[in-house]
């Protein structure tokens, strides 16, 4: 008999849209970071989906929505 046993806490939804992405930040030391650091960004938006924009966009909005509700 296989026994199956569940390790970690429970995965939680509102978490999924930080979990999928990283942010590539701004350099501000040389020119040549600054510049790199704005074609990595723009590389990063070209190669994220739709899907993971809207959902990261969802995600903000409902934490806007729901401190305002104060839940």
């Amino acid at each position: 008999m296989i026994k199956l046993s569940r390790k970690g806490s429970a995965m939680r939804y509102t978490n999924i849209p930080s979990m999928i992405s990283t942010e590539i930040g701004k350099a501000e030391s040389k020119d040549e970071d600054i510049a790199l650091s704005r074609k990595l960004k723009k590389w990063q938006h070209r190669s994220t989906s739709s899907y993971e924009r809207n959902l990261k966009l969802a995600q903000q909005e409902l934490k806007r929505i729901s401190s305002f509700l104060q839940l």
